[in-house]
């Protein structure tokens, strides 16, 4: 039986490393569009010895651009890029069964691996040198290391799980406010709940915040500016606060000339932001995003009803990448529909763990679940889509796992009463 099921896991795995390059090979461009042409832009500039320029454009971390100008070194940045994406799944998933071990339920491995292969709304990333597949790589490394540390209680593993946690936030830098909140959140139980370990992942949010201090000195270097990580969020917040019934707390770009909506029109867009974001358009990135969140905390102060109602668009846009007031809404709820089953999963797996973390202590598990919980607050609070949603499938995943070990020790402790 143990032989057809290290069978049966070598198949999956090549049936899915081949079905990762199919799928690549059928859509990838060597045109950078979108987002790429900014990540390359900074790897761009690293190659110059530099990050930003003199507009203080810090968009985003650098840990993908960095990546990027490694992978430049050798050839095509792009096609090397997808290439990784490609082994970031495979590994993810070898990463995740890992834990499926750890939490003695080896058996399931082959219904676990199917989950995350027929998960398909990840394939759509991998032929694009965006960080979305790394961010899901990060993320099933801290599980691992978390899970580690629970099973053998070596420091190690935290140590580990703060420097991939720290890569993370240089990589996607609203994670950076994640784990404060964390932080503060496990800093208060420490002190009031004091039976609560969460000296761990307390040891881990600070390694990671040590590890992004050379980039800190770095933006305060160029901006004067403490704890600065990047000048993305007020445009974000600024979307997802607008006042117009009209629109729906999506985010936009500046350039309206692509896909128009069939709900509101370009003119009605243009005509109700184009004014201000003329009088932004001398200033430089900092000065910008302060304006943009002044901005955008007015708006959220005088219409909060509206900005409410934009946070329940932005939760379905959240799972479904839809509705959107000014793109068409081209097949993005199919692509989607699987999330809230994924949510589900990770709603059930939380109650599972609370109540069972009390007796087991299996608290670590329920830590790495809070940090997956706040992400998901912080993102619904400002302007986001699905793609955004793919960070939590490794933590929907090793729920999923949780949940199978739980109801099996439910099942053997009946059995054995």
């Amino acid at each position: 039986m143990k032989a057809n099921s290290k069978y049966l896991i070598a198949f999956l795995y090549i049936s899915y490393f081949i079905a990762l390059v199919l799928y690549s090979l059928i859509n990838f461009d060597q045109a950078l569009i979108g987002d790429e042409i900014r990540y390359q832009w900074f790897a761009d500039n690293l190659a110059k010895g530099t990050y930003t320029d003199s507009t203080l454009n810090l968009w985003n971390g650098p840990a993908y651009p960095l990546l990027l100008f490694l992978l430049g070194l050798v050839g095509s940045s792009k096609v090397l890029a997808v290439t990784l994406n490609i082994f970031f799944l495979i590994f993810t998933l070898k990463n995740l069964l890992f834990c499926s071990k750890l939490l003695q339920i080896p058996q399931y491995r082959p219904i676990l691996a199917l989950c995350w292969i027929l998960y398909f709304p990840l394939y759509t990333f991998v032929p694009l040198m965006l960080t979305e597949i790394f961010a899901v790589y990060l993320m099933s490394s801290v599980i691992v290391q978390f899970s580690l540390f629970k099973h053998s209680n070596q420091n190690k593993h935290i140590i580990l799980a703060g420097v991939v946690l720290g890569v993370l936030v240089l990589t996607k830098i609203i994670f950076a406010y994640v784990l404060l909140v964390c932080l503060m959140c496990f800093l208060i139980v420490r002190i009031f709940v004091k039976s609560i370990p969460v000296k761990p992942i307390l040891s881990a949010a600070v390694l990671a915040f040590v590890i992004t201090i050379p980039y800190l000195m770095y933006t305060q270097s160029v901006t004067g500016k403490m704890f600065y990580y990047g000048n993305s969020g007020g445009l974000s917040l600024y979307w997802m606060s607008t006042p117009y019934d009209d629109e729906l707390g999506d985010w936009h770009s500046r350039n309206y000339n692509r896909h128009l909506s069939k709900k509101i029109s370009y003119q009605n867009t243009l005509k109700n932001h184009e004014g201000f974001f003329q009088a932004l358009d001398s200033l430089n990135f900092v000065e910008r995003d302060n304006s943009l969140r002044k901005q955008a905390i007015d708006n959220i102060i005088n219409h909060p009803t509206k900005y409410g109602k934009n946070i329940v668009f932005n939760f379905s846009r959240f799972l479904f990448d839809a509705p959107k007031s000014s793109y068409l809404e081209n097949g993005g709820i199919l692509l989607y529909s699987l999330n809230p089953i994924v949510l589900l999963t990770f709603i059930m797996s939380i109650i599972v763990c609370m109540v069972n973390g009390i007796k087991k202590a299996r608290w670590i598990h329920i830590e790495i679940h809070i940090i997956c919980l706040v992400y998901i607050f912080i993102s619904l609070l400002v302007s986001t889509y699905a793609r955004m949603f793919l960070v939590t499938t490794p933590v929907a995943l090793f729920s999923l796992q949780l949940l199978i070990h739980q109801i099996k020790l439910g099942v053997s402790t009946s059995t054995n009463s």
